[in-house]
């Protein structure tokens, strides 16, 4: 199967080289060509671990992600048929759109999230109270930044830092939960409204 996705693949380069009209490459073919990539390279990768490797902790979690990748890849080019059925695709599309017009913004929220981390672990780190160990390593603090954000909050002891944390954290709520959290929910809005007059228009391309 994963032979014929190339060979399919190949068909349509090869009548693409020889016709004047052209066959433009769809969505359906590039999952093709992902899925027969990681298909083959999944069979040698497998077929050939030794007993030794299957047996390892460690190289048998890397197997069991691969394998969760073609697992992944597959089922994505199963779900990519039901774009020929208006209702759904009409709604995947829409969201497909969302996921794209929100990916600026998501670069906005990465580099606010890194400065917020950082400024969060170089103030908090040091302070020795229980409620402070979050603050300690950098992932745990931006999980702990991340709570703040979804206005998920318990109040903390940070001994002689507490008013300096009260006041980093009300700031870090007003931007990130309040201005941050309703422009997100903007964008989706004007995305969803959009494609509610235009999807079946953007659906008929696929």
């Amino acid at each position: 199967m994963s032979v014929g996705y190339f060979l399919s693949f190949i068909g349509r380069l090869i009548y693409n080289l020889f016709s004047r009209r052209k066959i433009d490459l769809d969505l359906w073919m590039a999952f093709d060509v992902v899925a027969g990539i990681i298909n083959i390279t999944a069979f040698n990768i497998v077929g050939n671990a030794r007993p030794e490797s299957i047996l390892d902790v460690d190289k048998k979690r890397g197997l069991d992600y691969y394998m969760i990748l073609v697992l992944i890849v597959s089922w994505l080019r199963f779900f990519s048929y039901f774009l020929v059925v208006r209702i759904i695709s009409k709604l995947t599309i829409t969201l497909f759109s969302m996921l794209k017009e929100v990916l600026p913004f998501m670069i906005i929220l990465a580099c606010y999230s890194v400065l917020t981390t950082t400024m969060f672990a170089t103030l908090f780190r040091d302070v020795e109270t229980e409620d402070a160990d979050n603050y300690k390593e950098l992932f745990h603090t931006f999980v702990q930044l991340f709570d703040y954000f979804i206005g998920n909050y318990v109040s903390k002891d940070m001994a002689n830092f507490n008013t300096s944390h009260s006041i980093l954290y009300m700031v870090h709520v007003f931007i990130s939960n309040i201005f941050l959290m309703n422009f997100i929910v903007a964008i989706l809005t004007t995305v969803y409204t959009i494609m509610v007059r235009n999807g079946d228009f953007y659906a008929i391309e696929y």
